[in-house]
């Protein structure tokens, strides 16, 4: 299994990231599709910004904070314990990518959030146990 995550500038600002996470069978077919949500871009700098652009292992872990099953990004420059986890806000990751079924501003903050996140990261858990992860802007 593969999984792009595509980051939108047009719809990403100074406070946070935006875009789309496709999950691709190994015959290359698109078996799902969501919204993403992710910290600003800051040059890397933890717990402020989203990951380098690039190609990632992704595992499932058993996270203390997010339980069974939750996906580590694994081999990012100068960052660890980098999470694909469930969450509405920004303000709830520290470099970690949200995953929800579509962008709306839930508490009219002005900031970008994603709704349905549990159900949205639940049904990635589905599909694979591991898989490469490539993010790339457009």
């Amino acid at each position: 299994m593969k999984a792009l995550l595509v980051r939108q500038r047009q719809i990403s600002s100074d406070k946070q990231t935006c875009g789309r996470f496709i999950m691709i069978s190994e015959m290359g077919d698109i078996v799902m599709q969501c919204a993403s949500l992710e910290l600003p871009w800051l040059d890397n700098e933890k717990n402020i910004s989203c990951i380098p652009s690039g190609i990632y292992a992704v595992e499932k872990v058993d996270s203390p904070k997010f339980g069974q099953g939750t996906f580590h990004i694994k081999n990012v420059p100068n960052r660890s314990s980098i999470l694909i986890h469930p969450g509405n806000f920004t303000r709830q990751i520290k470099g970690c990518v949200l995953l929800g079924d579509k962008f709306t501003d839930l508490d009219k903050d002005g900031i970008t959030d994603v709704v349905n996140s549990k159900a949205t990261v639940d049904k990635v858990k589905k599909f694979a146990d591991s898989f490469t992860l490539t993010i790339i802007w457009i």
